[in-house]
């Protein structure tokens, strides 16, 4: 192991959890949000850090492609800490959260991905999530 990211893959999900991680973490750079969905599972985790501090000084030696180790984990602490899944009820409830940070850093930007195990209602889908997001002028098409 070689990152931060790669020991939290290994004590999250053990070896398959490292496996996930395991070209981010041989590469040195960090995963996105759909790997950490991956390694977070439909379980709850909570991730305890120490010695952060510590370690993002020692990072800033280390090169990686056109940029050095600790700017990957700060990228990846980022990733981490906005990275969830949740159902209607929590996206109502994470709203208010995400405007809040919205005001503190002037705009924030918000991947969704969603999947189904069945066809979605191609004219709900339209009328339900498109249009709505299209009249606010959010969705780039």
């Amino acid at each position: 192991m070689q990152t931060l990211w790669g020991w939290i893959g290994l004590r999250l999900g053990g070896k398959k959890g490292y496996e996930l991680l395991t070209e981010n973490d041989q590469a040195r750079v960090a995963p996105g949000g759909d790997e950490l969905l991956k390694l977070f599972g439909d379980k709850a985790n909570l991730i305890l850090l120490d010695e952060v501090l510590e370690y993002l000084i020692n990072a800033g030696g280390v090169r990686v492609e056109k940029t050095d180790l600790r700017e990957q984990t700060l990228n990846f602490l980022k990733d981490l800490a906005l990275t969830f899944r949740a159902g209607r009820n929590d996206l109502y409830a994470a709203w208010p959260a995400l405007a809040n940070l919205a005001d503190l850093t002037g705009e924030v930007s918000v991947t969704v991905t969603a999947s189904s195990e069945t066809p979605l209602d191609k004219g709900k889908l339209e009328n339900g999530v498109y249009e709505p997001l299209r009249e606010l002028g959010l969705l780039k098409e």
